[in-house]
């Protein structure tokens, strides 16, 4: 049956994107877009309203969650008691993975893990793999290096036998609620998203590579970036003491170059960066109060649930068509793509499930990404007790 979003999407697109959408754009970056990315824009939408009439007609297929086999796979997933991290927990756990919820309140991740289970276990006549999965809570703050530490610590004692997996860095916010610092004295946009899991990867990094190796498919980093990583700048000594409207765009492109340099790094770890789609989830508590119910009025119509956030998510932490790729020239979206072209069809449209697009990198990106490792590890190790081996 045809989904009533698909138009919406579409008089939003022709209506609102072109006129608003770059306006407000203009208004928080300060200048003018390139002309390019106006030309893109525009074009896309004969695009746009052609998916869209397509699945009015019930021509063009609505996407189908296709069943995976991660029975004996442990994974971690950040940020997992609510929105798109607890929703690629639960399809984790369908498709028979042991999930560790990493969570910032214990309390609220137990009475999650709890609705997690029940939902799961009404899927077992459904999914063949769902009645093999389980669930665990490990207490991790992302924005606090002390807890990232211990929480490492905690895990590599655990699972040093069985190994991890996969780790799915999904833990975010935004700053519309105003910049704020951490106890660690980072913008705490830079720490949530960014700069915490990065520590968090190289800390389990040993682990994760033991168990690729010993198992013969190389684990998995799954790192959440966003669309936005196109307005994105990486300065990393300038980004943690210095809040900036792209700070949220700042940490989403260095998601998706971490990702990168994971690749170029490892040969038994790959990692892949995912734009879950513009998703009405809890990442936009923050809004102002009079802005929330015209968002929610457009949110209804045209964003992806967060079920459907956690598609993109899911197929890169699952599909074995990924394991043995050594090195991404993409990442991971919900939407049709169309002539190998990324922006500005990653932005929006119908949900096509998880499809490759090519990001928006930085000149040299080579370069950059190398310095990017290196001028984090520098200011991890100077903000906190952490430590790193030298040859990471």
């Amino acid at each position: 049956k045809p989904h009533l979003r698909d138009m919406w999407f579409l008089v939003f697109v022709v209506l609102a994107a072109i006129f608003i959408g770059f306006y407000l754009l203009h208004l928080l970056y300060k200048g003018p877009l390139p002309s390019w990315a106006i030309a893109f824009t525009v074009l896309a939408c004969p695009f746009w309203l052609l998916l869209a009439l397509l699945r009015l007609v019930g021509i063009l297929p609505k996407h189908k969650d296709k069943p995976f086999d991660m029975r004996g796979k442990i994974c971690i997933v950040t940020g997992s008691n609510t929105g798109i991290g607890r929703e690629t927990a639960l399809g984790l756990a369908l498709n028979g993975a042991h999930v560790i919820l990493a969570c910032r309140s214990v309390e609220k991740a137990k009475t999650t893990l709890k609705a997690l289970d029940k939902q799961r276990a009404a899927h077992i006549f459904r999914n063949p793999f769902a009645k093999h999965g389980t669930f665990d809570v490990h207490e991790l703050d992302l924005t606090n290096f002390d807890s990232i530490k211990q929480f490492s610590t905690q895990i590599t004692e655990q699972y040093s036998e069985k190994g991890i997996d996969v780790l799915v860095c999904n833990a975010g916010i935004n700053a519309l609620g105003g910049h704020k610092f951490t106890a660690d004295k980072v913008v705490e946009v830079v720490q949530a998203n960014y700069l915490g899991h990065f520590a968090l990867v190289l800390l389990l990094l040993p682990l994760l590579r033991a168990n690729g190796k010993a198992k013969g498919v190389p684990s998995r980093v799954v790192n959440l970036s966003s669309s936005m990583h196109h307005f994105g700048v990486i300065d990393i000594p300038k980004s943690v003491s210095t809040p900036k409207q792209s700070s949220y765009s700042d940490t989403k492109l260095a998601m998706l170059l971490l990702s990168r340099e994971i690749n170029r790094r490892e040969s038994d770890v790959i990692s892949i960066a995912v734009h879950p789609g513009f998703v009405g989830s809890d990442i936009w508590r923050d809004l102002p109060k009079h802005i929330v119910p015209i968002f929610n009025l457009i949110s209804r119509r045209i964003a992806l649930n967060s079920t459907e956030g956690s598609i993109a998510s899911i197929a890169a932490c699952c599909n074995p068509e990924f394991s043995r790729v050594s090195q991404y020239s993409g990442y991971l979206v919900p939407y049709w793509i169309v002539l190998g072209m990324g922006f500005p069809f990653e932005f929006g449209g119908p949900l096509a499930g998880a499809r490759w697009a090519p990001p928006r990198l930085p000149f040299n990106e080579e370069q950059v990404s190398k310095v990017m490792w290196e001028d984090s590890k520098s200011a991890v190790q100077s903000l906190s007790s952490i430590r790193f081996p030298a040859k990471q």
